[in-house]
Formats: C-alpha cells, sequence, structure tokens
C-alpha cells in the first residue's frame, strides 16, 4: 500500500471548499441559462455571474495547486 506523503493541510481543506461552493453556484447558474423563457436581459446577467464565477473558479484552483505543491 502506497504511503500518502502529503496530507490535506487546513488551508487546503478550506479551499477545497470553497471550490466545492463555487462548483455548486456554477451548476445552478448553467440551469439558469437553460430556462427558455429567459429575457435578453436575464440571459446577459447570468451570463455577466457565470464569467465572473469562472475568474474565481480559476484564481482557486491556482491555489489550491499552490498549496498542494508546498
Amino acid at each position: 500500500m502506497p504511503i500518502l506523503t502529503k496530507k490535506i493541510t487546513p488551508d487546503l481543506k478550506i479551499l477545497l471548499e470553497e471550490l466545492r461552493q463555487q462548483c455548486l453556484c456554477t451548476g445552478k447558474l448553467i440551469q439558469q441559462l437553460e430556462n427558455k423563457n429567459l429575457t435578453s436581459n436575464q440571459f446577459d446577467a447570468i451570463m455577466g455571474e457565470l464569467m465572473a464565477q469562472v475568474v474565481h473558479l480559476r484564481s482557486h484552483c491556482e491555489m489550491a495547486e499552490d498549496e498542494w505543491l508546498r
């Protein structure tokens, strides 16, 4: 059985939980986009939130990777 040499640190645990929450939020935004009755303004607002969420996800992924590689 391989020995785990890296552990989930408290900081990494926090980052992973934040990533989980962001992924859930991203999924909800995508579900909202599937509503065929959206107005153009609603669609634009949801897409804006989704793009911001993607930037946030990317940032958190990089931070989690940095924490893991320490």
